[in-house]
């Protein structure tokens, strides 16, 4: 077996269901369209799983509907849509799209590390969003405790 390989192996896995790296491999990607995605032919499965789509249907139930495992975008879907093309034009700034790779074997480190970056970057927002919310809302009730104060004297 090459060395490529063998690290190729191991990359593959050694990643755990719950490591924001599983969805890096293509195999992983394409499990979540198994029996849940309406198209066979054109939008395949496949095509979206090399474009970078997984497949948010959680039941076991036909769906049209996919979000990139960097970017976060989610989509609904046509049959005749070309998953690449779509993601190209809808996030062209997706880190994805500007490595302009679809297989993870051809990444670099550098670019899985940029990959990775960014993708713990945009899950964390909704957690900066609320952080940001609850600190708005003590700081107004600071500012009317002090207003309160000052009133007082």
């Amino acid at each position: 077996m090459a060395k490529e390989s063998l690290l190729r192996l191991n990359f593959s896995t050694m990643i755990d269901r719950n490591s924001p790296l599983h969805m890096f491999v293509f195999a992983n990607r394409l499990a979540t369209f198994e029996g849940r995605w309406n198209y066979k032919e054109g939008c395949t499965a496949e095509k979206m799983a090399r474009a970078g789509f997984f497949c948010t249907e959680k039941r076991k139930k036909p769906s049209d509907a996919a979000k990139c495992f960097i970017c976060l975008h989610e989509m609904y879907w046509d049959p005749e849509d070309e998953p690449w093309e779509e993601h190209k034009k809808h996030r062209p700034d997706c880190p994805l799209v500007t490595i302009g790779k679809q297989n993870e074997d051809e990444f670099t480190v550098r670019e899985v590390l940029l990959l990775l970056a960014y993708e713990h970057s945009t899950k964390m927002y909704p957690v900066a969003d609320a952080s940001m919310k609850e600190l708005d809302a003590l700081m107004k009730q600071l500012l009317a405790d002090t207003q309160k104060a000052v009133e007082g004297i």
